[in-house]
């Protein structure tokens, strides 16, 4: 009845909020390990504090404004035109065309004294730089740009005019066009070192006029000032060179000692290339007379630079192409030939060589050179039995001198900026010191995935190194990473949380408040500050959307894929993948035996010092997983968080954060770490479902990333789990076969997001793959998966468990844990936790919980005190099930009712089925008839006939078609299972609805009748209208309570068995039989009510003509009685005359 697991923070799930409880997850275990942490930074993950109190001083009211305020207002105008106008005018502007004007102007000089060849050097680096700047165009054009800007830029690039076009179009527009940079930077490294190279040969090589020779030096100067500040941008945090930020930020003076620098080195490399050139111009080479009579002639810096390309290129592939794998960085040997393309701050080699073989290289080559002059000047000195350095010296300096008599200051720039390059690397290399990037900058983790050469100083600073300085500087940047992740999953949960809670609105105001637009009659100062507020406002609500949360911790987890995964006991090769064009290509394991030396990744990346264990990495692994997961819910997400996996690089992030199958290995005793590495088992089904059902929304051209991703999820089947996890006989619920149901509905599902014209063996051959990747759901691997789990899936269904929660022994901790478990049952008594609850749940149960398996609790037995008696109860409802335990003080504060300590509380929880009869019903009930889309229902629904047999290959025989065989035979078993079950289920609903009429409706057995039915010839005329009245109430109800479950038939349970012929029949002939028997029930009441009207109005009108009759009978006998009573009126009368005529005449 119960497995013995102990299972400590098992996949997070994303069930949906219930009616019950809050959706906010504050005081959550997710969101109590994300207030941990060496460093507290703010909720929306921005690096800074969340209060602007620039936004804050330019959003006051009008009616706090004062004299000082507008006058700090009118300071801060001034201040941002000033810079934005001397960056514009001064530094693009003014820089650029200085340059092009001297270089212009020394064209004419060349031109004058006929050194076209010259002319011709220098038109060439300026079409050389308009290529650079026409290519780059497409990279910085923005998409609201107006076609009309891009077409005048592009005709005025020729002329060297777009320069001034962009400083107008941005001075108009109030922020510098990113086309800007693009020229200047085309400008300074292309043309600047081309024009630089030309015209320091040409003042060294020919006799110039001072004044021509005065504007060369302006011009080669200005060269040499804009080849420094495109270096330098290598440095600078805001620039940074191939997306790596730089390590000086704003005004460092570090900045200076690097621009000093640079300008050393590039005026050592570029004069005393001019130097050596006319050194050795027309120097017979001596040896090789016959051949080179003039030796190089003019062509000895150009020999230098071949040479040295050679080198560097043999160089840079070794470090980059050999040792890293990433040729891309070969295309840094062009400019490495005139300075060192790395940042000098940094203190890797990212990007070319490491800076000592650089440097050293440069010191050996200028070494060289010198000696290659003072031979050719001397080379009868070079004699090895009659060698004299005194008389060589002074022999190559009277030859030399005569070829530079007047240029002196070249040589004394030669020789100063050597000297000074040489102190300043030595300087800035041992003295300052220089630092890594990655431990003083976070926004570069979230801000994009990194490159290969990005990741590479990753992965280095990473790996546990031996010697101290090492390890410190990786245990340094361990806690940085961990730090680094917690705060970007605490943005998203704050995004999560701040985006449900705007749903419920109609209205929400964005946050920051509403601004409201400046009046058109507004000065200029007053429209800069409203404009300013629209943009810092919108900056911050960017940084708050759970869209842009997600991307950051999605670039965060891509980038420290490393640290993440060493948590986990993942020794399998790494998926190499492309992304963007960055293209990582980092593998995550060594794959040199001989250099790793047997260690596993966890051993190379995992530095267990400071309370981080693997435990702990692997926690924040699932954090990870968990709310990217919440956040890619069609239900319940953001839908701009779906529309992220539309790029095809968000994607291979995602996919190589992936964990492997190697994580659920479970062969041992059920640690702490193989029960996270479970639960990160399940976030992968989720993550890789989410992924596909987003993915193939775009048809086709998803096919790639969906190849990349079934190779990744790499399904296995029930033999092949087993090496992982093994199989417990006799129980479902054992680690095994709850693995084996995870994968296949996962595979289920990524098999439902297909798109349907794509669900068959041929097509699904005819999509595009990359090399090496398999087709999708071979028959041999995912279909035989699918079988293997739907089994697992069938036996598992109703199964009867008990779960056993034992509380602490603290009241506090054990009132906590039993309100955690209690608040995870629905209001129908399901076990449905959310998603930041249901680790703790399944901890305190010991009890695995998956989607689609809905477990609902049937009974309950709790003993309070160790020695105390089992008390045995089953509940209700939810409520019921809370108060009995729990309460809330006055000060709101959860309270218990009984004594928690040590107390145990034993659950028991049965599988649901497809379809389940309420225990009573009820009219107003609207949720009284449920059905359950469990996974076996799931399965049936996908996996038809039709789908398995079109998912084969078209063989007449082989194991292939075996499979197709077996697999529909035991579908077609769990087929008719399910079908029976259902058919009997809906046939018992009906009764219960067909006993329910009889008790409600039914006017010869209904309750409400009772009464009358009994003696309906004594009840008085009102008393027959108020039963009358009393049996339509109940009437409705009934109709009510048919209505609904005619509803649940036809739209619910339909639905569910549509792949059921059977079901769908027989839920139309109920729905018929009801229909039918609703009417007869209508004229049955109807003509009952009817008789017993007819009945009464009859005996009425007998009883009103027998009335009559009476009354005319009785007004018969009053004449009749008149009558008389005139007759013996009359008679006395006559009696009375008589008598007086005998009177008369007696008295006569």
């Amino acid at each position: 009845e119960r497995l013995p697991l102990s299972v400590h923070a098992l996949a997070a799930a994303m069930s949906r909020p219930h009616a019950h409880r809050s959706s906010t997850s504050v005081g959550s275990p997710l969101c109590e390990r994300l207030k941990g942490g060496e460093d507290e930074v703010d909720v929306n993950g921005t690096g800074a504090d969340e209060s602007d109190p620039l936004l804050k001083s330019l959003s006051m009211k009008p009616e706090e404004r004062d004299c000082c305020y507008e006058i700090w207002l009118f300071l801060q105008f001034m201040q941002y035109k000033f810079l934005f106008l001397v960056e514009i005018w001064g530094v693009f502007f003014l820089g650029y065309y200085l340059d092009v004007l001297l270089d212009l102007k020394m064209m004419v000089t060349f031109a004058q004294y006929g050194d076209d060849h010259f002319v011709f050097a220098t038109l060439l680096g300026v079409g050389i730089a308009v290529l650079f700047t026409l290519v780059e165009m497409t990279n910085w054009l923005q998409p609201d740009d107006p076609s009309w800007m891009t077409l005048v830029v592009g005709f005025l690039l020729p002329f060297q005019l777009h320069v001034f076009f962009l400083c107008g179009y941005s001075t108009v527009q109030g922020n510098p066009h990113p086309l800007l940079h693009s020229s200047k930077l085309a400008e300074s490294a292309i043309e600047g070192t081309v024009s630089a190279l030309v015209q320091t040969y040409a003042m060294i090589s020919r006799n110039m006029a001072w004044e021509d020779l005065q504007v060369g030096l302006i011009s080669v100067s200005t060269s040499f000032i804009s080849i420094t500040w495109a270096f330098l941008q290598f440095d600078r945090r805001e620039k940074g060179m191939a997306g790596l930020p730089g390590v000086a930020e704003g005004a460092d003076p570090m900045l200076a000692v690097v621009a000093l620098f640079r300008l050393a080195e590039v005026t050592s490399r570029v004069v005393s290339l001019g130097l050596f050139t006319v050194a050795i111009r027309n120097q017979p080479i001596p040896g090789y007379e016959d051949y080179l009579p003039s030796g190089l002639g003019n062509k000895g810096g150009c020999c230098v630079l071949v040479f040295d390309f050679l080198i560097m290129v043999l160089m840079i592939g070794y470090w980059q192409g050999v040792k890293r794998s990433n040729f891309k960085n070969l295309a840094h040997v062009f400019p490495s030939l005139v300075a060192f393309i790395n940042p000098i701050l940094l203190s890797e080699n990212a990007f070319t060589i490491p800076v000592k073989a650089y440097y050293g290289l440069r010191v050996v080559e200028l070494g060289g050179m010198v000696i290659l002059a003072l031979y050719l000047e001397c080379p009868a000195h070079f004699d090895a039995h009659s060698f004299d350095a005194q008389e060589l010296l002074r022999c190559g300096v009277d030859g030399l001198g005569q070829k530079f008599d007047d240029d002196g200051i070249f040589l004394w720039l030669a020789a100063t900026s050597t000297a000074v390059m040489v102190m300043l690397v030595l300087l800035i290399r041992f003295k300052l010191g220089a630092s890594n990037v990655l431990l003083v900058d976070q926004e570069m983790f979230a801000s994009h995935a990194f490159s290969e050469s990005e990741a590479f100083l990753c992965k280095k600073l990473l790996k546990v190194g031996r010697d101290v300085p090492v390890r410190a500087s990786c245990s340094e940047f361990h806690n940085h990473a961990g730090n680094i992740i917690r705060q970007r999953c605490r943005a998203v949960q704050a995004a999560i949380e701040d985006f449900r809670a705007k749903q419920g609105k109609e209205h929400a105001q964005p946050r920051g408040g509403a601004v409201q637009p400046a009046p058109t009659s507004a000065g200029v100062v007053e429209q800069w500050r409203v404009e300013q507020v629209k943009v810092r406002e919108m900056k911050k609500r960017e940084k708050s959307s759970a869209a842009d949360a997600l991307l950051a911790l999605i670039h965060v987890s891509f980038n420290l894929c490393l640290f993440l995964k060493a948590g986990q006991n993942d020794k399998s090769p790494s998926t190499i993948v492309q992304v963007g064009d960055s293209g990582a290509q980092e593998p995550l394991l060594c794959q040199d035996p001989g250099s790793c030396s047997g260690t596993t990744a966890r051993d190379e990346f995992l530095l267990e010092e400071g309370g981080r264990t693997r435990a702990t990495v692997a926690q924040q692994y699932v954090d990870v997983l968990t709310l990217i997961n919440e956040c890619l819910q069609k239900e319940t997400g953001d839908p701009r968080c779906l529309r992220l996996l539309e790029k095809e690089e968000v994607c291979l992030e995602l996919l190589k954060i992936l964990p492997s199958w190697e994580i659920v290995e479970t062969t041992g005793p059920l640690t702490e770490e193989k029960e996270l590495a479970m639960q990160l088992f399940e976030c992968k089904c989720r993550l890789a479902v989410n992924v596909m059902r987003a993915g193939w929304a775009r048809g086709r051209a998803f096919s790639d990333i969906a190849h990349r991703f079934h190779k990744a999820f790499d399904a296995k089947t029930a033999t092949q789990v087993q090496d992982f996890v093994p199989d417990v006989k006799d129980t479902y619920v054992d680690p095994h076969d709850w693995v084996l149901r995870l994968q296949t509905m996962a595979l289920t599902e990524m098999f439902d997001a297909i798109p349907q014209d794509l669900r068959t063996r041929e097509e699904l051959e005819k999509l595009s793959r990359p090399v090496d990747h398999p087709d999708l759901f071979r028959p041999e691997v995912e279909i035989r998966a699918v079988m293997d789990g739907a089994t697992s899936v069938m036996e598992s269904r109703g199964t009867p468990v008990k779960c056993t929660l034992k509380c602490p022994a603290s009241s506090a901790q054990a009132t906590k844990t039993l309100h955690t478990v209690l608040s995870s049952f629905t209001d129908d008594l399901l076990l449905k936790p959310h998603f930041w609850e249901k680790s703790e749940v399944q901890k305190s149960l010991e009890f695995l919980i998956s989607d689609g398996e809905v477990w609902q609790l049937t009974s309950m037995s709790f003993k309070l005190m160790p020695d105390g008696e089992v008390q045995f109860w089953t509940p209700t409802d939810h409520r019921e099930l809370k108060a009995k335990f729990l309460s809330t003080g006055a000060d709101e504060q959860l309270q218990s009712q009984v004594d928690l300590r040590d107390a145990i509380f034993t659950f028991g929880l049965s599988q649901v089925k497809e379809v389940e009869t309420p225990s009573q019903l009820a009219a107003g009930t609207p949720d009284q008839w449920v059905a359950y889309d469990t996974n076996m229902l799931k399965l049936l629904a996908s996996w038809v006939d039709s789908t398995i047999e079109a998912m084969m290959p078209q063989e007449i025989d082989g194991p292939q078609q075996g499979i197709a065989k077996k697999a529909k035979a035991k579908f077609q078993e769990f087929r008719e299972t399910v079908e029976t079950q259902a058919m009997a289920k809906i046939t018992e609903q009906v009764a219960k609805l067909e006993s329910f009429r009889r008790n409600t409706a039914d006017p010869d057995d209904c309750a409400c009748l009772s009464a009358f039915r009994k003696a309906p010839e004594t009840q008085t005329e009102e008393d027959r209208k108020t039963f009358k009245d009393q049996h339509f109430n109940c009437l409705e109800q009934y109709e009510d309570v048919h209505e609904r479950y005619r509803l649940h038939l036809e739209d619910r349970l339909k639905g569910m068995f549509q792949w059921s012929s059977k079901v769908t029949n027989h839920v139309e002939n109920q729905a018929r039989d009801l229909a039918t028997a609703l009417k007869e029930l209508r004229a049955g009441v109807r003509d009952y009510w009817a008789a017993l009207e007819s009945e009464v109005t009859t005996q009425a009108k007998k009883q009103q003509e027998e009335a009559q009759d009476k009354q005319m009978a009785a007004q018969d006998a009053a004449k009749a009685a008149e009558r008389q009573k005139l007759a013996t009126e009359e008679e006395i009368q006559t009696l009375r005359a008589q008598c007086d005529t005998e009177r008369q005449d007696n008295a006569k």
